[in-house]
């Protein structure tokens, strides 16, 4: 391309640069086209429908079964767009980890320095397992204090001790997801792999199908949910001993709660589900009477139809979702990653995004993140990047659409702390929770709205706004509530020259994440995303209407996201003095 308009200059003798570059090109393209399109990576995640995760993992190892496979699966290879030549590189999450044995890989580079010296040990683990030479190598990212901290210490990762894996018997979601798998199996129903088979959707609620709300609500159920539930629990005390948890009072309170509940859990663990369909349909609906709207111009005519299509494209996948175990909504992954059953790969209530797919209308699906993390990969506008496709985060979708006053979405607001950081919903108290720090001059953010799930659009180019603002980031506020004062451990470390520090710790505290913007905004009181409450798309600050693939925004609103969940939280607060250096 770059010689396609400079023929002659290519050519000149006299210009050296254009000499030795014509040179350089002309080789790699008179070597058979191998050196110019033999490097070839693609995607091994969780993320990937597991057909194309095996047949890439063909490809990677290419050993003579493997080539037989792929030459009888070429129709196939063709469907899915891949190709069947041999791989040499797979960019990876932690899927390779899960024993995926490739004997003959002999490289294996990680992103960043992996969680403990379990991970590494697996990670690096994979190359050179025929015994050849294998060259690992890691990479340290300058602003992680955990890769810094490995960075100066590498014999702690690299020789590190590989401990055994342990479980936190005490934490009361963990459990529960457990007693609940174990009151499933107990109620002796049988799920389909599809969601919607499970539920009645022609009815607008979507409830559970009067059979299976049947047979998981029989005494009979309940009996037999109650025999398995109470043996673990008697098993839990034992281990329990002295120290059970705050919430482990009574076996026979907790069971006779736990099954009684259960049937309703079961049931509400299919909101988000639902809450996808009824975005998708208003997606559907919203465009399809702007569509009948016969004075609109053909750009906002083209954004109605690539929006009703992909209203269209989401509520196939979510009705569908039944391919085997490792598709979006299989039940049982889906139930896992809901917190009602116990999820061992999963992250639990995870932010899911839409992926409308490729030209060709393949690759469609939902894909996960961490909400913690997915606060900012799937914040406003953002850039994801899936299967060698860029997407941009364009709308939440909502599962209410301006239900609030005068349309707008329904918010809420929160005092944090300047001292400690704690968050007071509502009507702030005197003082805070936590370190009893008056609130008179606490930090107010307001209009906090929860973000579940997120669509993106196709990204044919990225614009330098784009890269610029994907370089910036985003400016996140992590925040903590610790409700009950009974479940506060608290604790003071001294000398003899005073205090050092002072911790507490809460078992489930409430923690928030909240996006408050782009790190280098210009205002920074300026808090928060413009959305059409309506239809969920983000506005630009501008507010043009209409724009490529956008709905048009006759009404805004100013929201900042926010994600929560309940996690294991410790506060350390060191004294005045050592803030201000008093102390040596």
């Amino acid at each position: 391309i770059l010689f396609k308009g400079r023929a002659s200059q290519a050519t000149d003798k006299s210009n050296p640069f254009f000499r030795d570059l014509y040179t350089c090109i002309a080789g790699l393209l008179t070597s058979g086209g191998d050196a110019l399109f033999g490097f070839e990576g693609r995607e091994h995640t969780a993320q990937v429908d597991p057909e194309v995760r095996e047949l890439r993992e063909a490809r990677f190892r290419y050993e003579p079964d493997d080539q037989k496979v792929l030459l009888e699966k070429a129709e196939k290879l063709k469907e899915l767009r891949e190709d069947g030549r041999f791989l040499p590189t797979l960019f990876c999450s932690p899927t390779m980890e899960l024993g995926v044995d490739i004997s003959s890989m002999n490289v294996v580079y990680m992103r960043n320095v992996p969680p403990t010296p379990a991970n590494y040990a697996q990670r690096s683990g994979r190359s050179g397992r025929s015994g050849q030479a294998a060259l690992i190598f890691t990479y340290c990212a300058a602003q992680s204090p955990h890769d810094q901290y490995f960075f100066q210490r590498p014999d702690a990762m690299v020789a590190g001790i590989v401990l055994p894996p342990t479980i936190d018997l005490k934490n009361r979601d963990l459990v529960s997801s457990h007693l609940h798998a174990e009151w499933l199996a107990a109620t002796g129903v049988e799920l389909s792999h599809s969601i919607a088979d499970n539920l009645e959707t022609n009815d607008s609620g979507r409830p559970l199908l009067p059979a299976k709300w049947e047979q998981v609500t029989l005494a009979s159920a309940k009996l037999a949910g109650s025999e398995k539930v109470a043996a673990i629990l008697e098993t839990l005390a034992l281990d329990y001993g002295d120290e059970p948890p705050e919430w482990f009072d009574d076996v026979q309170r907790i069971t006779q709660h736990v099954v009684s509940k259960a049937p309703f859990e079961f049931d509400e663990a299919f909101n988000r589900w639902r809450d996808l369909l009824v975005a998708a349909e208003r997606q559907r609906d919203d465009s399809a009477a702007t569509l009948r709207d016969y004075s609109i111009s053909p750009q906002e005519r083209r954004a109605a139809e690539g929006r009703q299509a992909s209203g269209n494209i989401q509520i196939s996948l979510l009705l569908r979702g039944s391919e085997g175990q490792g598709a979006d909504f299989y039940v049982y992954r889906y139930l896992a990653t809901e917190g009602f059953l116990p999820g061992y790969n999963f992250p639990r209530l995870p932010l899911m995004a839409f992926i409308p797919g490729g030209q060709n209308g393949r690759g469609q699906r939902y894909i996960q993140r961490a909400r913690f993390l997915a606060i900012s990969e799937f914040g406003p506008r953002s850039l994801v990047y899936h299967e060698g496709q860029a997407y941009q985060v364009d709308r939440a979708l909502l599962k209410e659409a301006g239900a609030g006053t005068e349309g707008n979405l329904a918010t809420f607001s929160t005092a944090i702390c300047p001292m400690c950081g704690a968050a007071h919903d509502g009507e702030p108290p005197e003082n805070c929770h936590v370190c009893r720090h008056p609130l008179s001059g606490a930090n107010i953010t307001r209009a906090l709205y929860k973000i579940e799930n997120v669509g993106t659009k196709a990204m044919e180019r990225i614009t330098a706004n784009d890269e610029e603002r994907q370089r910036q980031g985003f400016d996140i506020q992590t925040t903590f509530s610790f409700h009950k004062a009974t479940d506060i451990h608290q604790r003071e470390l001294r000398d003899e020259k005073g205090e050092i520090l002072s911790a507490a710790f809460a078992p489930a505290a409430l923690v928030r994440r909240i996006n408050r913007g782009l790190r280098r905004r210009k205002d920074k009181a300026s808090v928060g995303f413009w959305i059409d409450p309506k239809s969920g798309y983000w506005v630009k600050e501008e507010n043009k209407p209409g724009e490529e693939g956008e709905a048009p925004t006759k009404i805004r609103q100013r929201i900042t996201p926010v994600v929560e969940d309940y996690k294991n939280a410790l506060l350390i607060r060191l004294p005045q003095t050592w803030l201000a250096g008093k102390r040596r």
